[in-house]
């Protein structure tokens, strides 16, 4: 990132590690094709292999579990289409990538924090036949509110369900663990956390039968055709490593992101409803702010023009800035027509200065609408 402007929007990309920029490039240099038996191709299908195994230890699943996928959009498509046609319910603050896979999805409500209403799944689970499935998130992109997967899993596989987790914002961010969670399918992404676009992975326990999206050569075990994208993989490898082996910045991060909530909230009057799951575990990098009375649309072209990069919510609806689902679900009929909401999202590179400047920033465009 250039050094004039101030990169706040890390859940929707995060620039790229020079550790996996590196790694990449020396892997581009050289012709891989892992199905081809001579030498160079089975050079490229070992590489992927040991990134495999090294994804695999750090998520504490099994090799075989991982399915290479082009990023977090195409493995909860692969999913949440391949599993037939059981009953299926999603969280109401899930990705659209999720929300938009089936019609017929019952939409489980969350509390104002955020949280899963735990009463309204079980309810669901009760009255539907098994087995069934679920989507729940384990951390939302837009609040960045941590769902109890543990507990969500224990209670879907005491109907006889199975559990969907898109891990996408929270890989990197906080420990993902497969074991810990109880998740029967997990999706993550690589831009997320410093590696390419175009590159995720979707991690199926317990090596349960899969109908393949895209057919074609039997990559990846029968259930993801095409050739495998041997430099995205290294650097998806490369930048979970990193991430695992070097979490400072995490608690950094977390301690700016607070003072920051701190300063707009006495700003404001101390109103903390003006952060979006405030009350919720959340990750220690992602602030929602309201403002109301100012349209994200305006804040965002105010901050554009400060040279301070930030979002209103999801990055992933072609540009638009529309109305919150999350929001709106989050807060009824108080989320208002209008979306007013912005996103502060920081990651391995970003400083303290950032958020002083954020903050300054906030607390001018906040004072023009008082």
């Amino acid at each position: 990132m250039s050094k004039d402007r101030i990169y706040l929007d890390y859940n929707a990309t995060a620039p790229m590690l020079e550790c996996v920029r590196d790694a990449m490039v020396e892997v581009m240099m050289m012709p891989h094709n892992p199905s081809s038996v001579h030498r160079e191709g089975r050079a490229a299908k070992s590489l992927i292999e040991r990134c495999r195994k090294d994804v695999a230890q750090h998520l504490s699943c099994f090799p075989h579990e991982i399915i290479f996928t082009s990023g977090g959009t195409e493995a909860n498509n692969l999913a949440l289409c391949s599993v037939g046609n059981m009953p299926f319910a999603v969280a109401v603050t899930e990705h659209s990538s999720v929300r938009a896979v089936r019609s017929d999805a019952y939409f489980i409500p969350v509390l104002p924090s955020g949280l899963l209403d735990m009463q309204a799944l079980e309810a669901w689970l009760m009255r539907v036949p098994a087995p069934m499935l679920v989507a729940v998130m384990l951390a939302n992109n837009e609040t960045g509110v941590i769902q109890p997967i543990a507990e969500i899993a224990k209670l879907v596989h005491t109907y006889g369900g199975l559990l969907h987790c898109d891990a996408v914002q929270a890989c990197g961010k906080i420990p993902v663990d497969m074991g810990l969670l109880g998740a029967d399918m997990l999706s993550i992404s690589g831009h997320k956390m410093g590696a390419s676009q175009g590159i995720g992975a979707l991690i199926v326990r317990h090596e349960y039968p899969m109908t393949p999206l895209i057919v074609g050569g039997g990559q990846e075990l029968g259930r993801r055709g095409g050739t495998e994208a041997v430099p995205l993989i290294v650097g998806f490898a490369t930048a979970i490593n990193w991430m695992q082996r070097t979490t400072e910045w995490r608690e950094k991060v977390r301690v700016w992101r607070d003072a920051w909530e701190q300063h707009i909230m006495m700003h404001s009057g101390s109103d903390a409803s003006i952060i979006l799951g405030y009350d919720a575990p959340r990750l220690p990098n992602t602030s929602c702010v309201r403002m109301k009375g100012r349209s994200s649309e305006v804040q965002l072209m105010t901050y554009d023009l400060a040279s301070i990069a930030v979002s209103a919510g999801s990055a992933c609806s072609s540009g638009r800035i529309a109305p919150s689902h999350v929001v709106a679900a989050m807060l009824g009929s108080d989320a208002g027509s209008e979306n007013d909401i912005v996103r502060i999202s920081m990651g391995w590179n970003s400083t303290e200065a950032d958020m002083h400047i954020m903050r300054d920033a906030w607390c001018a465009a906040y004072d023009k609408t008082t």
